[in-house]
């Protein structure tokens, strides 16, 4: 028997003897009722529309946080790959395209190509098209500067279209343009294009300023007109650093302004008479007080046509002085808030949120008049209740059953509409709407379990952005490791990383020296404590500082390690180290010497005897203590058919169902009845057989990397 049958059944019993009452009580509470609905109807639009518009530029400032993060480590690993080259030799015969090739239209890249994204306003405002090329580059050397001064850098940054180019896939749609000023003088930017003022100076721009006299490495955003294109930008820039710590330029992204206009929308019936405003805040001067400059008015693409000037904002402010003081308190504390002030002379509902740690503001103008539009509705929906309700009680007795059981399905839809709102909302949920909500204020355990319900989305949405910034790390450590081994006259080289969480703490890497010497290698391979994000962000650190100190301290091994280690000990802290072990290899002597941090031996088989030799470690674990020495080992002739092996715990400490770890016996026997195969051969044919070893012991614990090094 269903909840309104039951229902039905008592009402029947109850209701026949005071009818009379029940329909006398009923005309005279919808008299009352007309009277207090009006208030409770305004309040009550006026409370859901202030709780909508809060959640709505809360979610937005959120959205425009996660935007400005993914741009500044995008930014981060741009300034890396810029650094790494500054630290290298200079390319032979690199490719370098100036502007006057793009304006002149000889020679220019094969791939030229014409996009709505790429535009400029000229005088007439009208947009025209720029031609850009995403194979290449384009360099500008401003006047005064002597192209003899700056070849060996623009030599070095020749590659970066190759850094330049993925990074500039993860979103194209948060980028215009990515390049790197050096203080030499020369620009450099990607895509390349041409169109480039004569008098252009990138070491005179805002953009270049601010990021050079920031204090800390943090990536600064401003707003100023672009050259290229000529209309306002937001640029996000940071300083790059030669390996000797000095300052080299400042490298840089800019965002469409555009892409923040389009992003926040308002329900159909408030959007024409709304206004969405986007601001920045700054210090008037006095004291602690602040003012918001208002930086997103379409009219401001114009400004963009006197480049060298910056844009003149308009500044946001309210009829009501005091609401507004508030407002501003509010927004100096990071709240996010809704309130109910003038602005040109209109009542407004003013929704504002703050985002990027307070530096910049999202604020929605709601006509208020607009918002209660609906009472006015409802109040004649009730006049018109009411006077049904009086031809009703004429009929009462005539109606009772049918009055009774109307009140009895009503009165059940009480407890069965809670149930289909909990229904409705998780099948919102299943479908992937985190913000799916229910309004349950029934007072009894159904508003517990909407309570607990509602608190659901938001648990499930960190969860999903916690995996998509895993998939985002995981992708910028993979560009750090190697693509390929070397090829090498003499020699066979295999090598890879196996991690166990989206980012690991493995590392290994393969380094030309040929600064040190025509046919040397360096390589490396070293294992951080612990795996995920922690030992991540300390690989990428240690990979820097040790490609930062090869070329400085050349043959010096064990000087290069206490340089290292110190660098690393003032990082790190006393949670982590660092195991590595580091060999330069001479093709043309066929020799090995190396250096080697607390890392397990390297094996090292005779080809000739099928003896095995492990080359021991030469100093402790990098990264604890910083006053230690370290002597390089070395050198080692190789003989064709020598193997050297150099890999990582997670192999021979692997363990099966039954907890038992593969050993470096294992690995070793491996070695010996697979020496006749290639170096990449005995690479699967090792860590396959730690694969199946494992079977079903649950998931890899650690990371696995090994390097396989053969004498032909």
């Amino acid at each position: 028997m269903t909840i309104r049958v039951r229902l039905l059944r008592v009402m029947l019993i109850i209701a026949l003897a005071p009818m009379l009452l029940v329909a006398l009580d009923h005309h005279l509470s919808t008299l009352r009722l007309q009277g207090r609905v009006e208030t409770i109807v305004f309040e009550r639009l006026e409370t859901d529309a202030k709780n909508y518009l809060e959640g709505l530029v809360g979610d937005y400032a959120r959205i425009v946080e996660r935007d400005r993060e993914l741009v500044a480590m995008t930014l981060i690993a741009q300034a890396r790959e810029v650094e790494t080259r500054l630290c290298a030799p200079p390319p032979k015969n690199p490719r370098i395209f100036l502007n006057t090739n793009y304006d002149a239209k000889d020679p220019v890249p094969d791939d030229m190509q014409l996009l709505d994204k790429y535009f400029r306003l000229d005088q007439d405002k009208r947009r025209r098209q720029i031609p850009v090329s995403f194979q290449e580059q384009v360099y500008v050397i401003p006047a005064g500067v002597n192209p003899e001064t700056v070849r060996e850098d623009m030599a070095r940054l020749s590659t970066m279209p190759e850094a330049y180019a993925p990074l500039y896939k993860r979103d194209p749609s948060m980028k215009t343009w990515m390049y790197t000023a050096l203080e030499s003088g020369f620009h450099s930017s990607y895509p390349g294009h041409g169109g480039y003022p004569i008098d252009y100076d990138p070491r005179t721009r805002e953009w270049y300023r601010e990021a050079k006299n920031q204090t800390s490495l943090d990536p600064v955003w401003s707003i100023f007109p672009d050259v290229s294109t000529r209309t306002v930008t937001m640029t996000c820039s940071m300083s790059v650093f030669r390996p000797d710590g000095d300052f080299a330029g400042v490298t840089a992204i800019d965002v469409p302004l555009q892409s923040v206009l389009d992003e926040l929308h308002l329900p159909k019936e408030w959007a024409e008479s709304s206004r969405i405003l986007h601001a920045f805040v700054e210090p008037t001067g006095h004291g602690d007080a602040i003012r918001l400059t208002v930086f997103n008015q379409k009219r401001y693409e114009d400004q963009g046509l006197q480049w060298r000037r910056k844009p003149k904002f308009e500044k946001l402010y309210s009829d009501d002085p005091e609401e507004m003081e508030a407002m501003l308190r509010d927004i100096t504390e990071g709240k996010t808030n809704v309130r109910r002030m003038g602005y040109r002379g209109r009542d407004m509902l003013w929704a504002y949120g703050v985002y990027g740690e307070g530096a910049l503001v999202s604020v929605v103008l709601v006509p208020y008049q607009q918002v209660i539009a609906g009472a006015r509705q409802v109040d004649a929906v009730i006049d018109e209740v009411t006077r049904e309700a009086l031809g009703i009680t004429g009929f009462i007795l005539l109606w009772v059953l049918v009055l009774v059981v109307l009140l009895a399905f009503r009165r059940s839809r009480m407890l069965t509409r809670p149930i289909r709102r909990l229904a409705d909302g998780a099948q919102q949920l299943t479908g992937g709407d985190f913000d799916a909500r229910v309004d349950i204020h029934t007072g009894d355990e159904l508003e517990d379990l909407g309570n607990v319900f509602n608190g659901m989305g938001p648990a499930l949405r960190e969860r999903e952005k916690l995996k998509e910034s895993l998939a985002l790390a995981m992708e910028i450590q993979q560009h750090l490791l190697p693509d390929a081994p070397p090829k090498l006259e003499g020699f066979d080289i295999a090598g890879d990383s196996r991690y166990s969480d989206e980012t690991g703490g493995d590392y290994y890497d393969f380094i030309d020296l040929a600064e040190l010497g025509e046919g040397k290698v360096a390589v490396t391979v070293g294992d951080i404590t612990g795996h995920g994000i922690g030992a991540a962000l300390l690989m990428a650190s240690a990979r820097a500082v040790l490609r930062s100190h090869v070329a400085t301290h050349g043959d010096d091994l064990g000087r290069m390690f206490e340089d290292i280690n110190a660098h690393l000990v003032r990082d790190t802290g006393e949670t982590r180290f660092l195991t590595l072990f580091y060999g330069v290899l001479d093709v043309n002597e066929r020799t090995l010497r190396w250096v080697s941090g607390g890392h397990d031996p390297a094996v090292w088989l005779h080809g000739n005897t099928g003896e095995l030799e492990e080359l021991e470690a030469t100093g402790m674990v990098l990264g604890v203590i910083e006053d230690v020495e370290y002597e390089g080992s070395g050198p080692i002739t190789l003989q064709k058919g020598d193997i050297i092996a150099v890999g990582t715990d997670g192999i021979w400490e692997a363990k099966n169902a039954d907890g038992e770890m593969f050993t470096r016996e294992r690995m070793f026997d491996l070695i010996r009845e697979n020496a006749g195969k290639s170096a990449e051969e005995i690479y699967t044919i090792i860590v396959d057989a730690v694969v199946a070893y494992r079977g079903d012991a649950g998931p890899q614990e650690d990371d696995i990397t090994l390097m396989v090094i053969k004498a032909m």
